[in-house]
């Protein structure tokens, strides 16, 4: 197992450890069979690095994670600029596909919360196809902005439906950095072993995102092939410069 008190580089204040995908999956399984219950395992992005920098209650989410894992080339760039250089990525798609791996195997139980309506669905489907037939305990797509509203009306309703069937792992399909601190605010309300926040991953399982050629990710372009497939989300690389901004603040603060 991996250690909990394993070693973090320090990215503009938030702690993220260099962990391989197997590491990653052999630390969330040791921690379901050891039967530990209100665990959260966070995967950042440069997004959510960058909001962090700038705003204590997110880096909060994120440094109160059991486990905290670079997705994104973004945060890999930003760890070396800052001097605590991290090597290891843990794409969140490829970690949606080793979790239902993990219960297809196993029979670990999973619950999906987000994504559009019959998008989860079809995501398992796919995955089926590929897999044997995972544990999957429910599924709950949540109105729109429903992460973003600490206090939104069906947080009750989606809390009870979750508890209800106490699955050992909560796989979020959310917006960074909302969606982690989600799981942070409610954590001690679930009755799981474990919660992660995997963004687009059960919209590229599903087939409604394409899914990024491998070779594009492992050299760094995944952001660029992205922006130009998905012009939505270019918004988001607007973070990008007050990334740079912090992690050059923090390399020439040491």
């Amino acid at each position: 197992m991996v250690s909990e008190t394993q070693t973090k580089n320090n990215i503009i204040g938030t702690q993220v450890a260099d962990l391989t995908l197997d590491q990653t999956i052999g630390f969330i399984f040791d921690l379901i069979t050891s039967e530990k219950k209100h665990q959260y395992i966070a995967t950042i992005n440069a997004q959510g690095i960058a909001n962090a920098a700038t705003n204590p209650e997110f880096q909060q989410a994120y440094n109160g994670a059991a486990l905290t894992v670079a997705d994104g080339s973004g945060v890999i760039a930003a760890s070396r600029i800052a001097g605590d250089p991290i090597k290891n990525r843990v794409i969140g798609r490829e970690l949606f596909k080793r979790l239902y791996a993990l219960s297809a195997h196993h029979g670990v139980s999973i619950y999906i919360l987000g994504a559009q309506e019959g998008i989860p669905q079809q995501a398992i489907a796919n995955l089926e196809a590929q897999y044997d037939i995972a544990n999957i305990a429910g599924y709950y797509s949540p109105p729109n902005g429903f992460f973003k509203d600490q206090a939104h009306p069906s947080l009750d309703e989606v809390i009870k439906d979750i508890n209800s069937k106490q699955p050992s792992i909560l796989v979020l399909a959310g917006p960074e950095p909302y969606a982690t601190k989600w799981i942070a605010d409610n954590i001690d309300r679930l009755d799981v072993n474990v919660a992660v926040n995997l963004g687009q991953a059960v919209d590229v399982a599903a087939g409604i995102k394409a899914e990024c050629p491998h070779w594009i990710s492992r050299i760094g372009m995944e952001w660029l092939w992205r922006g130009i497939k998905d012009p939505m989300i270019r918004g988001r690389y607007t973070d990008f410069p007050v990334l740079g901004y912090h992690a050059l603040k923090q390399r020439f603060s040491n």
